[in-house]
């Protein structure tokens, strides 16, 4: 393994075409960047970047950043590649090329060939230190691309290269391919045999700049597509530390990283800086500040702020104050025994992806049910319990799994930012009420006789009422919400709430986070009433398996019901 030299990055985009990069993968914004380019004046609007022009950025970059030849586009659509790949590794640099081999030649693999056995500053794909890579045509053609015979033949020389100078196909170079499970397009099978490779893809949506209803028609094989991200608030920083990882286009400027396809993010231009005034530019600190503050004008704009990669920072020393199962029941029974208004809600994973800007399972993503998810979480009152799914244990139907205390690192960090009064907070148990429906049942029935069957409620949620009833007991006002993405119809079904509220002493909501929303708007209206969300035992207890555990304690669940 190599060590490590290289402290920063510099992407090269050899050339960008009227229509954008010949390959044109469905998961890369290319229309984005060919329709952005084809805007610039003509002057600043250079199609390929010469091998002068580029010795002319490169000789003002220092040999401890690594040079990449990937950026926007397939790298061999410029047949001055080769000659710019050598020239920068003779320089010094460490490299790493990426290439779906359209454009190649026998003598552009000889030459990378020859460089995965340099003595010091080899191709490293085993650890990812700077690796060369060969993307293969997948099966779903995601990469769409002609695998003919001329195709099999390119692929093939270079594999006969490798195996004639003792070179590992995994090692040395690396293979991957854009399908969830490594599958190969069927024509690569006579050299695949197995038909696929030990690879796992995952698509994003590079900073939000696909369009996610097309991706999902035009790349049904991408059932891992993550989808555009929402805004993130509060002080960002980059995860994948992609700052100094920038891209060279063909007319000199730099862009701030690799997601920046529809070039907005220019930090400055290497015909016309040093390397080291970019990062010290005007544009580059315009970034960066807004990265640090987003009440600056413009913050909510850049690109970071929509990024897969954008996240928060945990500080050092940084401690929740969580209460332990045992505690949460207890203060659970004391103010459900003593208080007219008392609310159990339950944060999980879902609704952290959705305060962070991501999509979850069973809701899609909004600007709007973001700022209401954080809003249910930030209040601040001793009887408004939030249980969390953060540093405790989780629940497989057996038994409790415990797990490393960094897991919890990125959530942390989401919740310090989110939270003002973070250091003065107190998180309760998530996972009590699943526990104990399986594992303390005498204890969890005894519960529902005294919090839940005899209260005067109502019931907010999908199941069968007469099913959930064997449950929770009677339910005076039911109101049915969607399945699925229930707070996008929330103004069909929240007025109901509003007509039987006054009517009664307990709230169930079940309609996973629209429910979290429900009892922030409830809170907020000073209503006195108790709110106790059961969580998954709802589904259980109706023989719903939405969660993995559910068929595990299906015999257990059936003990608590009432016939």
């Amino acid at each position: 393994m190599w060590p490590p030299r290289h402290n920063k990055q510099l992407e090269i985009t050899p050339v960008i075409a009227r229509k954008g990069c010949a390959v044109n993968c469905t998961v890369c914004p290319q229309e984005l960047l060919s329709t952005t380019y084809n805007k610039f004046p003509d002057e600043t609007r250079v199609r390929n970047l010469s091998f002068e022009e580029f010795k002319e950025c490169i000789d003002k970059v220092p040999t401890t950043t690594r040079i990449d030849f990937s950026g926007y586009v397939e790298p061999y659509l410029n047949k001055h590649t080769s000659k710019m790949i050598k020239y920068a590794h003779d320089k010094g640099h460490t490299l790493s090329v990426y290439t779906t081999l359209v454009g190649i030649k026998e003598s552009d693999i000889d030459l990378l060939i020859e460089i995965c056995q340099h003595t010091t500053r080899p191709f490293s794909a085993f650890d990812q230190e700077n690796p060369l890579c060969i993307h293969l045509p997948d099966e779903g053609g995601v990469m769409p691309i002609s695998v003919s015979k001329a195709y099999k033949n390119k692929l093939l020389y270079f594999i006969n290269k490798a195996k004639e100078n003792n070179l590992g196909l995994g090692t040395h170079i690396r293979f991957m391919t854009m399908d969830t499970e490594g599958v190969l397009h069927k024509n690569l099978w006579d050299i695949f045999p197995e038909g696929k490779i030990p690879f796992k893809f995952k698509a994003i949506s590079r900073a939000s700049n696909l369009d996610d209803n097309k991706i999902v028609k035009k790349a049904p094989t991408m059932r891992n597509y993550e989808g555009g991200v929402g805004t993130r608030s509060g002080k960002i920083v980059c995860k994948s530390k992609s700052l100094y990882n920038n891209v060279l286009i063909p007319n000199g400027d730099v862009q701030l990283c690799c997601m920046d396809y529809g070039l907005e993010a220019k930090i400055g231009n290497l015909f016309e800086n040093t390397y080291e005034e970019l990062h010290t530019s005007e544009q580059f600190k315009y970034i960066t500040d807004r990265m640090e503050d987003d009440s600056l004008e413009g913050a909510k704009d850049i690109i970071c702020r929509r990024c897969e990669n954008a996240g928060y920072e945990l500080d050092e020393g940084t401690q929740m104050k969580n209460i332990e199962m045992q505690e949460t029941l207890n203060i659970l029974y004391e103010k459900l025994d003593s208080k007219e208004k008392v609310f159990y809600c339950r944060f999980g994973d879902g609704d952290f992806e959705i305060m962070n800007g991501k999509k979850e399972m069973m809701h899609k993503y909004s600007p709007e049910l973001q700022r209401e998810l954080k809003e249910a979480f930030t209040i601040q009152d001793d009887d408004y319990i939030r249980g969390v799914m953060v540093n405790e244990p989780t629940f497989n139907g057996y038994e409790l799994v415990h797990h490393p205390p960094n897991k919890w690192n990125d959530t942390i960090a989401l919740i310090q930012n989110i939270d003002k009064n973070f250091k003065e907070s107190t998180f309760y148990s998530h996972v009590i009420l699943t526990y104990m429906a399986v594992h303390e049942q005498e204890i969890f029935k005894d519960f529902l006789d005294n919090f839940i069957r005899p209260k005067k409620k109502l019931f907010i949620g999908s199941v069968d009422k007469n099913e959930i009833e064997k449950l929770v007991g009677k339910i005076d006002y039911y109101v049915e919400v969607p399945k699925r993405d229930a707070y996008y119809h929330i103004d069909e079904w929240y007025p109901k709430i509003l007509e039987c509220i006054d009517d009664v002493e307990l709230v169930i909501p079940t309609a996973g986070m629209a429910g979290r929303v429900v009892q922030k708007r409830l809170w907020e209206l000073n209503k006195s009433v108790q709110s106790i969300e059961l969580g998954s035992i709802v589904d259980a207890a109706v023989g719903k398996h939405t969660r993995s555990w559910i068929p595990k304690v299906e015999k257990e669940i059936k003990n608590l019901l009432e016939v």
